[in-house]
């Protein structure tokens, strides 16, 4: 078993309700606390960083970026890239890890040490967040789309053209642009040198933007890990089965629990692939392509019923109160639409629902609220500037650095931004709610495990709204392009990051050769996943056939689209739109306070404020599953019955990564060009 193994060595995570340092940790349900364990930092000589494992590493970069582009746009099969833990990583990092003790059979010394698995692990974090919708996709999706699908009718060339600088966006004076979209002439190459130098300049706001979530980590990790004990189980998970191999065995394949899990997981998805070949063979509809509805009624949304099988492994490492939370605040968002909707109440046409501007209020509220709480650590962090503290020994840059590195980084941001032809007071909005997205985000995913998830609303909507008339036709054509780096929960590198230093906390690297390794991750994974999307955009069929149509599609549009609409009518919240997001301000801080003051307050505040997102409304009925057989388990059983379960699920995630592995060797053999989704949200 991998948390309950014979060598009892393990270091059990005290309960949060022992620190009442911060309303979203002031009490764990005991399950988490005694079940995660939280090995305690061991500053071990061995811990060092190899140069084999940074090698490593940066293969299972190239491998991460080529496996979700190719997957998602050539085979057109499952969309590999999505969430916090991406199948794109998981898949290729298990089987790293599931062959790597047979390397001790072949010659000891060519085993990985758990150390390096961690590196491994952390690089892949940081190279997986750029392949296909995340940032390659959207980012070569919106620069090749304001001049080859201007028309007449939409008016982009009236209203955007002379606001685009030219080192931001590749020309199309000699075509170069129409045959991204429409195919490359045989006798051509791909012309790099077109997007040579708006690239180069992108690159540097996306590291930008990358050193100073770098640095916000750094200034954080310690308040989240230590004092508020937060338990970070998309971390955990991996670290457990990091450190169940350091013998050289993988001890919880011994568990016939896990083999049961195992056995379901693979079994579903292979057994799916027998119908591409004999048509009369049934499918097993269970898994997150599969789903049916359930209506409330007219003029309710409906909920939707499927089953994921990650959102299940790691859901059963998430404490009760956040599924619970989850769960019922789906169901009251869905409630409370179809009451909006009955009593005839909206908001602005680029908000839907007035709930998601009631959520954008209670996330930022999280937000600053967990940043309030943590003001003394910050203050001690500030401090550094000019008294080193000693305790910033073991994060991955110093205190002093940190607080230098961010305000530089801010201030090259806040200067590219400027030069887009954003204005200032259009900047402080849009970079602000974007650190806020930063920080919410990454605490939201630290402490609930939750593998799909994202932000209510994107920045360019509500910086032009917030902003209304102060603004011009320039500053939202700068936001619509620099919407880029704020469009997708991928892209916020932040939580990579915050787990990254979880991970380092565990095997204490030497910090410099640390960080320079997760920096040549970042710009491997930019390198690769751009090159290898041109390539594949410029090929035979061009990107407007590329099956990923939400990118290359209407996304691109709709960003421009926006900008015309708002010249001729400027956005604004209106006194609706305000009170929405006063209300979710306001629920989220009840709530937050409830639970700081009230051990036995039963809800979360996280799903008061992502309850009705798109990842959470489509993985909500698996997690009111989790939630009643984890709530049934510990009844019944107590503590060491959902000890003993844990291996079960962790042989379901193995099982079923192992099947969207195979169904997509199948449709790489046999049906390239029109795979087959097996896995999604």
């Amino acid at each position: 078993m991998i948390l309950d193994s014979t060598s009892q060595t393990q270091h059990i995570t005290p309960c949060a309700g022992d620190h009442r340092g911060s309303p979203l940790q002031s009490h764990q349900p005991k399950e988490i606390c005694m079940s995660l364990p939280n090995p305690a930092p061991q500053p071990d000589p061995a811990s060092h960083i190899t140069t084999r494992a940074i090698i490593v590493g940066l293969i299972l970069t190239i491998v991460i970026c080529y496996f979700a582009t190719d997957t998602t746009y050539r085979l057109r099969a499952s969309r590999v890239s999505l969430g916090h833990m991406p199948m794109s990583l998981w898949l290729p990092f298990l089987l790293i890890f599931l062959i790597n003790p047979l390397l001790k059979k072949i010659r000891e010394n060519w085993m990985l040490r758990p150390h390096e698995l961690g590196l491994i692990l952390c690089m892949g974090f940081i190279g997986s967040v750029f392949p296909t919708k995340n940032v390659a996709g959207r980012l070569i999706a919106v620069l090749a789309s304001p001049y080859y699908k201007a028309t007449p009718e939409n008016r982009w060339a009236e209203f955007t053209h002379e606001h685009i600088q030219p080192w931001a966006v590749p020309s199309n004076r000699a075509g170069d642009i129409t045959n991204l979209w429409e195919g490359l002439p045989a006798h051509l190459s791909t012309p790099y040198h077109v997007w040579a130098v708006p690239l180069f300049w992108w690159f540097t706001f996306f590291f930008a933007l990358f050193i100073a979530c770098l640095c916000i980590t750094v200034i954080l990790r310690k308040q989240w890990v230590e004092h508020e004990r937060i338990t970070f189980p998309l971390a955990q998970l991996p670290i457990l089965m990091i450190q169940d191999t350091a013998s050289g065995q993988i001890g919880f394949t011994k568990n016939k629990l896990f083999w049961v899990g195992f056995g379901i997981g693979l079994f579903i998805l292979s057994w799916n692939i027998l119908p591409l070949f004999w048509h009369n063979l049934p499918i097993i509809p269970i898994g997150p392509t599969y789903r049916t509805t359930i209506s409330f009624g007219h003029d309710f949304p409906p909920l939707q019923i499927k089953f994921n099988f990650v959102m299940a492994a790691f859901g059963y490492l998430t404490n009760l109160e956040v599924l619970l939370s989850i769960w019922l605040f789906h169901i009251l968002s869905l409630i409370e639409i179809g009451a909006l909707n009955r009593f005839g109440i909206t908001v602005g046409k680029d908000f839907g629902s007035g709930l998601l501007l009631q959520q954008v209020g209670g996330f930022i509220a999280f937000a600053l609220f967990g940043l309030f709480m943590a003001r003394q650590h910050i203050g001690t962090v500030i401090r550094a500037l000019w008294q080193p503290d000693a305790e910033d020994k073991t994060e991955l840059l110093s205190y002093r650095t940190a607080v230098i590195g961010l305000i530089i980084s801010l201030i090259y941001a806040s200067a590219w931004m400027y030069a887009l032809g954003i204005s200032l007071l259009g900047i402080a909005i849009q970079l602000g709610l974007l650190l806020i997205y930063f920080i919410g985000l990454a605490k939201i995913v630290a402490e609930t495990g939750l593998v799909y998830v994202e932000t209510p609303l994107r920045t360019q909507e509500l910086a032009a709204a917030a902003l209304g008339t102060n603004v011009q036709t320039p500053d939202h054509v700068g936001m619509a392009l620099a919407a880029n780096s704020v469009e997708s929960h991928r892209e916020y590198i932040l939580p990579s990051l915050t787990h990254t230093a979880k991970i380092h906390d565990v095997f204490r690297w030497p910090r410099n050769r640390m960080v320079a390794a997760l920096m040549l991750a970042f710009i491997i994974g930019f390198a690769v996943s751009i090159i290898y999307t041109l390539n594949l955009c410029y090929g035979a069929t061009g990107a407007a056939n590329i099956r990923h149509v939400f990118v290359f599609g209407g996304y691109s549009q709709r960003m421009f689209d926006r900008v015309v609409s708002w010249a001729s009518e400027p956005t604004s919240f209106g006194r609706v739109e305000w009170q929405f997001l006063a209300a979710g301000a306001l629920g989220t801080l009840f709530l937050s306070l409830m639970r700081l003051r009230f051990a036995w307050w039963p809800l979360h505040p996280v799903g008061f404020t992502v309850g009705y997102v798109y990842p959470v409304r489509v993985t909500a009925f698996t997690v009111l599953l989790v939630w009643a057989f984890k709530s049934i388990v510990l009844r019944i059983g107590g503590i060491r019955l959902y000890r003993n379960l844990q291996p079960f699920f962790i042989g379901l995630l193995i099982g079923y990564t192992l099947g969207v592995g195979l169904s997509t060797l199948v449709d790489h053999i046999y049906f390239p060009g029109n795979g087959h989704m097996v896995h999604s949200w």
